[in-house]
Protein backbone atom coordinates (compact mmCIF):
# COMPACT_ATOMS: atom_id res chain seq x y z
CA UNK A 1 0.00 0.00 0.00
CA UNK A 2 1.55 3.67 -0.77
CA UNK A 3 2.28 5.29 2.19
CA UNK A 4 1.13 8.89 2.26
CA UNK A 5 2.66 11.53 4.83
CA UNK A 6 2.00 15.02 5.72
CA UNK A 7 5.38 17.05 5.97
CA UNK A 8 4.64 20.68 7.69
CA UNK A 9 7.05 22.94 9.91
CA UNK A 10 4.91 25.56 11.88
CA UNK A 11 5.28 28.34 14.87
CA UNK A 12 2.95 28.03 18.33
CA UNK A 13 0.14 29.62 16.45
CA UNK A 14 0.45 27.30 13.56
CA UNK A 15 1.78 29.86 11.58
CA UNK A 16 3.32 28.43 8.29
CA UNK A 17 3.44 31.29 6.05
CA UNK A 18 3.29 34.95 5.76
CA UNK A 19 3.23 37.39 2.73
CA UNK A 20 3.56 34.39 0.54
CA UNK A 21 6.69 32.88 2.12
CA UNK A 22 7.84 31.07 5.18
CA UNK A 23 8.30 33.34 8.51
CA UNK A 24 11.81 31.81 9.52
CA UNK A 25 15.04 30.37 8.11
CA UNK A 26 15.72 27.58 10.13
CA UNK A 27 18.95 25.23 8.27
CA UNK A 28 18.10 22.34 10.04
CA UNK A 29 14.33 22.08 9.40
CA UNK A 30 14.99 22.20 6.03
CA UNK A 31 17.50 19.64 5.92
CA UNK A 32 14.65 17.11 7.48
CA UNK A 33 12.45 17.99 4.73
CA UNK A 34 15.31 17.39 2.16
CA UNK A 35 16.34 14.02 3.86
CA UNK A 36 12.42 13.00 4.07
CA UNK A 37 11.60 13.61 0.58
CA UNK A 38 14.63 13.27 -2.16
CA UNK A 39 13.67 10.41 -4.38
CA UNK A 40 10.02 10.32 -3.41
CA UNK A 41 7.11 12.38 -4.50
CA UNK A 42 6.08 15.88 -3.50
CA UNK A 43 2.96 17.41 -3.55
CA UNK A 44 2.17 20.89 -3.18
CA UNK A 45 0.33 23.86 -4.07
CA UNK A 46 0.68 26.27 -6.37
CA UNK A 47 1.60 29.10 -4.24
CA UNK A 48 4.27 26.81 -2.47
CA UNK A 49 5.54 25.60 -5.53
CA UNK A 50 6.15 28.72 -6.58
CA UNK A 51 8.11 30.17 -4.04
CA UNK A 52 10.05 27.06 -3.96
CA UNK A 53 11.19 27.84 -7.68
CA UNK A 54 11.19 31.69 -7.26
CA UNK A 55 14.32 30.64 -4.95
CA UNK A 56 15.54 27.24 -6.63
CA UNK A 57 14.91 28.81 -10.13
CA UNK A 58 13.89 25.05 -10.62
CA UNK A 59 11.67 22.64 -9.27
CA UNK A 60 12.72 20.61 -5.90
CA UNK A 61 15.76 18.06 -6.78
CA UNK A 62 15.62 14.70 -6.77
CA UNK A 63 12.01 14.71 -6.16
CA UNK A 64 8.90 14.25 -8.48
CA UNK A 65 7.19 17.73 -8.17
CA UNK A 66 3.27 17.81 -8.27
CA UNK A 67 1.50 20.95 -7.91
CA UNK A 68 -1.76 21.27 -7.49
CA UNK A 69 -3.61 24.46 -9.33
CA UNK A 70 -6.69 25.13 -10.79
CA UNK A 71 -5.62 28.22 -12.75
CA UNK A 72 -2.00 27.38 -14.08
CA UNK A 73 -0.18 24.30 -15.81
CA UNK A 74 3.42 23.54 -15.39
CA UNK A 75 4.08 21.41 -18.42
CA UNK A 76 7.57 23.52 -19.68
CA UNK A 77 9.33 22.67 -16.10
CA UNK A 78 9.93 19.02 -15.15
CA UNK A 79 6.85 18.61 -13.10
CA UNK A 80 2.74 17.21 -12.92
CA UNK A 81 -0.18 19.42 -12.48
CA UNK A 82 -3.20 18.51 -11.30
CA UNK A 83 -6.60 20.45 -10.37
CA UNK A 84 -7.12 18.34 -7.23
CA UNK A 85 -5.07 16.76 -4.39
CA UNK A 86 -7.13 13.22 -5.25
CA UNK A 87 -6.02 13.19 -8.83
CA UNK A 88 -2.70 13.74 -7.66
CA UNK A 89 -2.45 11.23 -4.74
CA UNK A 90 -3.87 8.62 -7.54
CA UNK A 91 -1.52 9.58 -10.41
CA UNK A 92 1.57 9.15 -7.89
CA UNK A 93 -0.32 5.73 -6.16
CA UNK A 94 -0.30 4.08 -10.25
CA UNK A 95 2.96 5.88 -11.67
CA UNK A 96 5.37 5.88 -8.67
CA UNK A 97 4.30 2.68 -6.52
CA UNK A 98 7.59 1.93 -4.93
CA UNK A 99 7.91 5.87 -3.65
CA UNK A 100 6.34 7.44 -0.78
CA UNK A 101 3.75 10.77 -1.27
CA UNK A 102 4.44 13.82 0.86
CA UNK A 103 1.80 16.51 0.70
CA UNK A 104 3.99 20.04 1.87
CA UNK A 105 1.41 22.59 1.90
CA UNK A 106 -0.17 25.34 1.92
CA UNK A 107 -3.22 25.52 3.99
CA UNK A 108 -5.61 23.96 1.79
CA UNK A 109 -3.56 21.04 0.83
CA UNK A 110 -3.03 20.36 4.43
CA UNK A 111 -6.60 20.81 5.94
CA UNK A 112 -7.89 18.38 2.47
CA UNK A 113 -4.48 15.72 2.92
CA UNK A 114 -3.96 15.13 6.84
CA UNK A 115 -7.40 12.91 6.82
CA UNK A 116 -5.16 10.99 4.12
CA UNK A 117 -1.68 10.76 6.07
CA UNK A 118 -0.56 7.76 7.85
CA UNK A 119 1.88 9.93 9.31
CA UNK A 120 2.49 13.47 9.75
CA UNK A 121 6.52 14.93 9.85
CA UNK A 122 6.08 17.94 11.56
CA UNK A 123 8.49 20.56 12.81
CA UNK A 124 7.22 22.77 16.19
CA UNK A 125 9.17 25.84 16.31
CA UNK A 126 9.04 27.94 19.08
CA UNK A 127 8.14 31.14 17.69
CA UNK A 128 5.24 33.70 17.73
CA UNK A 129 4.93 34.56 14.78
CA UNK A 130 2.42 36.42 12.58
CA UNK A 131 1.54 35.48 9.83
CA UNK A 132 -1.59 34.50 7.03
CA UNK A 133 -1.53 30.87 6.26
CA UNK A 134 -1.54 28.04 9.00
CA UNK A 135 -1.35 24.34 9.74
CA UNK A 136 -4.86 23.01 10.75
CA UNK A 137 -5.37 22.09 14.42
CA UNK A 138 -6.24 17.83 14.76
CA UNK A 139 -7.14 15.12 17.35
CA UNK A 140 -3.56 14.31 18.38
CA UNK A 141 -5.55 11.56 20.30
CA UNK A 142 -6.02 9.90 16.93
CA UNK A 143 -2.12 9.57 16.36
CA UNK A 144 0.91 7.59 18.23
CA UNK A 145 3.41 11.23 18.65
CA UNK A 146 7.30 10.35 19.10
CA UNK A 147 9.41 13.33 20.12
CA UNK A 148 12.39 12.66 17.59
CA UNK A 149 14.60 15.41 18.25
CA UNK A 150 15.03 18.59 19.80
CA UNK A 151 17.47 22.04 19.21
CA UNK A 152 17.71 25.42 20.70
CA UNK A 153 19.53 27.11 17.92
CA UNK A 154 19.24 29.00 16.37
CA UNK A 155 16.12 29.11 17.81
CA UNK A 156 14.26 26.14 19.44
CA UNK A 157 12.18 23.85 17.74
CA UNK A 158 11.90 20.06 17.95
CA UNK A 159 11.16 17.32 15.54
CA UNK A 160 7.94 15.31 16.12
CA UNK A 161 6.30 12.42 13.88
CA UNK A 162 2.55 11.17 14.41
CA UNK A 163 1.46 8.09 13.32
CA UNK A 164 -2.26 7.21 12.62
CA UNK A 165 -3.61 4.63 15.30
CA UNK A 166 -5.66 1.96 13.72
Amino acid sequence: MKKVFLIAAYAHNHVIGSNGSIPWNIPGEQSRFRKLTTGNVVIMGRKTFDEIFQKLKKPLPGRINIIISKTKTYSDIDCYTFSTLKEAVDFSIKEFPEKNIFISGGESLYKEGISLAEKLFLTEIDLDVEGDVFFPKFCENDYEKIIEEEFTKPVSYRYLTYTRLS
